[in-house]
């Protein structure tokens, strides 16, 4: 049987998907403020209002409903409407902690963001920014302690406004209500270790809101959601929402004692995508997508969501929301809870104080590390029950976080205290020696490094590799600081190259994902940056890039790595460096997939954006260039069939040429032909007829030229950006195969893990995230039928899921593009951006200043998320300054390439049977260097051991 949690609607609720049982049918512990529906009047006469102003507004049944007007030149920039004094109910706020308003929205997409002014009996006000989202009532709920410039024991009015409306609103005020308590949770109050959303959502019906139309079933075992197609005037995300503090509600908005979110949904119906979310009273949100459909039909969620930057003792809601329902579904809520789990709190904090008894501590150091260790056995044990005190449990996660930054600042020490100890006393620095896939942090945070006594470097022809130069002024600021090294000598004199820079840090601020510091962390080479003043306590890291050429003579070559500084004694140590007797190839070791943004790159250097600007051209030329050496080739993922072509006006093609011609060329996107204007209704929209007609024209003028060119082999069609595969992408790629049948297809749409779905029929190659490494059965099941299986990564899921963000650790580019690529054998990869610098451009921002080691760059490149889709930095006089991780992914594929070119040779040869025992255990990467994406090797000498072996191995076949 299953019970209804929304009784019954009326047709306006039905119409703006509220539930009659939400509002207004259970008992409140809030105390009403204000009734809006009571007053006759607000603000004086409304005639002369309505040009102070700036609104209009009239009494309805429930409320109060205002116009806000589209602001226009002239209007006012402010509209706003307020109570007047007397007509609230309570004056004294100051025994609660909450205001909760009702403000029906009455758009069905327009979404405003309004300003609540709280003005008190002295004049003074204070005012909370919301969203009020399009065609519900919403609760919203706001924190009085937020209101910290207003007596709060002598409030007077309530008032609204929208800040120059960009739209017309129109929205009923209902209510004002006051409540909730702002007492702390005391320490010994007992808290579940499970905190059951599914159970909340039945029992709480005051704190649910439904949109779109959605209604709410319990059967006991689930929750039955039943969601209507979407049609004009119902909300695009119809979903579920569990407003916190309301009856109690997500444990009155404190989450801060959970560590992990579990959700299990199920459905039979049609093709549904949607969004699992909590968000806190900062707007900052965690966030899970998630597909279902007939031949995938259930969900499974299970993640950690400690230190992601939320505010977890302010959570103001949670949420399922479902993307513009084409048909109506029903989704099995089985399962919705949040998890406090000590116990993956516990390994890592071991593993951190494990960490360092192999480092030289102080006794104070040792005595330290082992009064944590004691402290966290004890708080453990008091927490791991199925309820635990809420003071134990903040005692235990605060102590977590202490052993990470006491363990991190201890091994900073160490290491310092090594090099220190290393060079003589006269020296006011000390020299140390980092690995290229080590963060050296100016400050604060450790990192491991070696005392500059020696260092030894190997890589083949054609190779690049890079270590670091770490400075630490001990004692005194240092001017002029410079690390420069000898001619490296080898055979019969020949130099191999190298060249030396600064390594430009950047601050980042606390994104919504985990991260081990917050500060300033390293992100780029500053190629035309040598010296630089250190501060005083700095470690300040000089990155030196080593490279030998395809006819560069393999062997051994020696030379001198040299730290100097203005009025202090030179510091130098030998460097050894062999070149292995094999070559790398000038390409990519698998296709890539990429997108170049022109337009932000010619504003930043102030260019005058257009096609036929011969500047901005050249200035892509020249970063293009660049970007091959990376192994990064030209490319245009989202580049519509839109434009007559020109040979003569065209620097497309010749650009993707010229790549060919120097061998760097493995794939390029001839055109993404996906219907503009969001998803069609169906095949026969007129969208999807015009981008048809657009692609006829676009390809017929192009691939002569391309075949004349020679390069039509490496053209592809790519669309449907992370869409879904239906009737709508049946047609585009039916229509390029029936004409075009020999251009590759490729997508990122969703296709339900079903092999055999028709919609793959015209696809050639598919990118469903990392699923080589996730499915590997399905991935072998996809090539049987044909189909190339590429992977690509970007800023979901979170880490410690492989991405490029700035946190990550240095090592991670490295071995995705490398070992782990050989490890989960991805056809190919493919990456959304190799430059991210629109909200730089956006912001009027030029290129990028530095002033030592320090930058103004703002890494937040894709909203919050830092260094998302970005590879490069602008760097002054049009000089592209390459980040540290697209150094490591570059070395990365050079990793890969040793185990392809050690494949090749056990193909190509006769190998002995010794040597093809030893090139397959090789090539077969183990558990202790990739057990999973997100569980591999943090230790550089893992990987440079395995790199080492495997070349040994290839001059052994070379002979």
């Amino acid at each position: 049987m299953f019970k209804k949690l929304t009784a019954s609607y009326s047709f306006r609720a039905m119409l703006l998907g509220i539930s009659l049982a939400v509002f207004g049918c259970h008992a409140e512990e809030f105390t009403t403020v204000v009734d809006f529906a009571s007053l006759s009047e607000l603000h004086g006469p409304q005639v002369e209002d309505i040009q102070k102003r700036g609104c209009s507004f009239e009494r309805v049944a429930d409320g109060w409903k205002v116009f806000f007007p589209k602001y226009v030149e002239g209007s006012v920039l402010y509209p706003f409407v307020e109570t007047m004094p007397g007509q609230l109910k309570v004056n004294d706020w100051t025994p609660f902690a909450y205001l909760v308003l009702e403000i029906t929205n009455h758009s069905a997409e327009i979404s405003p963001t309004i300003f609540t002014k709280i003005t008190d009996a002295e004049g003074r006000q204070a005012s909370a920014r919301t969203w009020v989202r399009a065609g519900v009532t919403s609760r919203i709920l706001l924190r009085l302690d937020s209101l910290g410039s207003v007596d709060l024991s002598r409030i007077s009015k309530i008032g609204f406004t929208i800040n120059k409306p960009q739209h017309d609103s129109e929205l009923t005020l209902v209510s004002a209500k006051i409540g909730g308590s702002s007492k702390a949770i005391p320490d010994d109050t007992l808290v579940s270790r499970v905190l059951d959303v599914k159970a909340e959502m039945a029992a709480r019906p005051s704190a649910l809101r439904m949109t779109g139309g959605v209604t709410l079933e319990n059967s006991g075992k689930y929750l039955l959601a039943t969601i209507p197609a979407y049609q004009p005037g119902l909300d695009k995300w119809p979903g579920i929402t569990l407003q916190s503090r309301i009856g109690g509600a997500l444990n009155n908005g404190d989450l801060s004692t959970k560590t992990h979110i579990v959700v299990s949904l199920e459905s039979h119906l049609d093709n549904t995508n949607g969004g699992i979310r909590f968000r806190d009273d900062d707007e900052k949100e965690f966030w899970q997508s998630f597909a279902l459909s007939k031949d995938n039909s259930s969900f499974e969620l299970d993640r950690s969501f400690v230190d992601m930057g939320l505010d977890l003792k302010n959570i103001r809601y949670a949420q399922i929301d479902i993307n513009s329902p084409v048909n109506t579904n029903a989704i099995k809520i089985k399962d919705f809870r949040f998890e406090f789990r000590p116990e993956t709190l516990l390994k890592p904090a071991i593993e951190q104080l494990d960490a360092l008894k192999n480092l030289s501590l102080t006794d104070s150091e040792q005595a330290e590390a082992n009064s944590l260790s004691s402290q966290l056995n004890s708080l453990f044990d008091k927490v791991r029950g199925d309820v635990a005190q809420y003071g134990e449990i903040q005692k235990y996660i605060s102590l977590v976080e202490k052993i990470s930054v006491t363990a991190s600042g201890i091994l900073r020490n160490a290491s310092l205290r090594d090099a220190e100890a290393a060079m003589d006393k006269k020296f006011p620095y000390a020299v140390g020696i980092a690995d290229s896939m080590t963060s050296v942090f100016l400050e604060e945070k450790g990192f491991r490094m070696q005392p500059a006594k020696a260092l030894k470097m190997e890589l083949a022809r054609r190779e690049y590799e890079s270590f670091q130069t770490v400075v630490f002024s001990r004692s005194q600021d240092l001017s002029n600081v410079n690390v420069s090294i000898s001619y490296l000598l080898g055979p019969d004199n020949a130099i191999l190259k190298s060249e030396t820079f600064l390594v430009g840090h950047v601050k980042n601020e606390r994104p919504s994902y985990k991260v081990e510091y917050v500060g300033w962390y390293p992100d780029f080479v500053a190629t035309n940056r040598t010296v630089c003043t250190i501060k005083q306590g700095e470690t300040v890291p000089f990155w030196t890039r080593i490279h030998a050429t395809a006819d560069t003579p393999p062997g051994i070559y020696k030379g001198q790595v040299t730290v100097s500084a203005e009025q202090v004694p030179s510091y130098s140590f030998p460097l050894e460096v062999r070149v292995f007797n094999f070559t790398i190839p000038m390409h990519a070791p698998i296709p890539q997939s990429w997108n170049f943004d022109h337009r932000p790159m010619s504003r930043i250097y102030n260019i005058a954006w257009g096609r036929d600007n011969q500047e901005v051209e050249d200035l892509m030329d020249q970063f293009t260039e660049q970007a091959a050496e990376y192994f990064i080739t030209y490319d245009r993922l989202y580049w519509g069939p839109y434009g007559k072509y020109s040979k003569e006006k065209d620097r497309l093609i010749p650009r993707w040429k010229r790549l060919a011609d120097k061998g760097q060329l493995t794939a390029f996107c001839i055109c993404n032909p996906t219907p503009l204007g969001g998803h069609p209704s169906s095949p026969e929209d007129e969208s999807v007829k015009k981008v048809i007609d657009n692609l006829k024209v676009f390809l017929d003028d192009r691939i002569p030229a391309l075949r004349e060119a020679g390069i039509l082999d490496k053209a592809y069609i790519y669309a449907f950006d992370e869409w879904r595969v239906d009737a709508i992408s049946d047609r585009v790629f039916g229509y390029v195969k029936e004409n075009w049948p020999y251009l590759k297809i490729m997508t990122t749409a969703g296709f339900n893990h079903n092999p055999d779905h028709p919609g793959l029929k015209y696809i050639d190659a598919l990118v469903p995230g990392i699923l080589p490494a996730r499915n590997p059965e399905l991935t072998a099941e996809l090539r049987k039928r044909g189909k190339e299986v590429w992977w690509y990564v970007c800023n979901f899921p979170r880490p410690p899921e492989p991405t490029f963000m700035l946190e990550v650790p240095a090592i991670v580019p490295r071995l995705f593009c490398g070992f782990m690529a050989q490890k989960y054998r991805p056809d190919g990869f493919l990456y959304w951006a190799v430059t991210a610098w629109r909200q730089w451009a956006n912001a009027g921002k030029g290129a990028v200043v530095m002033d030592g080691p320090r930058s103004n760059w703002n890494p937040a490149t894709c909203r919050t998320d830092n260094e998302e889709g970005n590879f490069f930095i602008p760097g002054e006089n049009r000089i592209f300054y390459p980040t540290l991780r697209v150094e490591n992914l570059r070395d990365g594929w050079e990793d890969l390439w040793y185990c392809k070119l050690l494949e090749k040779k056990l193909a190509d040869s006769e190998v002995p049977e010794a040597l093809q025992l030893e090139a397959r255990r090789l090539l077969e990467i183990p558990d202790s260097l990739v057990r999973a994406p997100n569980d591999h090797t943090l230790i550089p000498e893992d990987v440079r051991a395995r790199r080492r072996e495997i070349a040994i191995l290839l001059e052994k076949l070379e002979k």
